[in-house]
């Protein structure tokens, strides 16, 4: 079968060639868009609480990763034969007895704190912050009978003012003042 080829069909096919041209290009771009896409949405989806700065609350319910770290064959907590490290209990300032309640209104109850054992002592050791007011009164000596002269006596150096703070609370409140303000959140 013969084929004729005409300037016409040549030209057609130019066309047709230019248009599919621009439509590849067109399709590169777009698909170039959308793998950019793609890679910012796996981006967005691999980022956790650990590897970004999202709240721990923004992981979901995932199942965390298994731990790398191997069994160790014991038990969890403190090992037997270590001592730990505790506050030690000393002398105390003050002891409340702690008796059953239903105790307090009983009307044999001396007999009973009279048999009592203490089968448990726990400790609070808390800082009690006490004021003191100091005065210092000035003494005027007038006609001494010794010397017959008249004399006021001297406060303590260091008290200057009508009214003044003392050098313990001065110390309280820088200290409240400067390592207060550090403490962790």
């Amino acid at each position: 079968m013969p084929f004729n080829i005409t300037q016409e069909f040549v030209q057609q096919l130019l066309e047709q060639i230019a248009q599919l041209t621009k439509q590849v290009s067109e399709l590169t771009a777009e698909i170039s868009e959308l793998q950019q896409t793609i890679k910012e949405l796996e981006e967005k989806k691999n980022r956790n609480s650990k590897n970004s700065s999202k709240p721990p609350s923004s992981d979901g319910y995932a199942k965390k990763p298994a731990s790398l770290h191997g069994r160790s064959g014991r038990k969890q907590g403190g090992q037997e034969g270590h001592e730990g490290a505790n506050l030690a209990q000393r002398r105390p300032d003050r002891i409340v007895g702690c008796m059953p309640s239903k105790c307090a209104k009983c009307p044999r109850r001396d007999e009973c704190m009279a048999k009592a054992k203490v089968t448990e002592s726990r400790q609070v050791i808390d800082a009690v912050v006490t004021t003191e007011v100091v005065q210092y009164d000035r003494y005027r000596v007038t006609d001494c009978p010794l010397h017959g002269w008249s004399r006021d006596g001297r406060f303590p150096e260091g008290v200057n003012g009508p009214v003044q703070y003392g050098a313990s609370l001065q110390a309280l409140v820088v200290a409240l003042n400067t390592v207060g303000t550090h403490l962790p959140s």
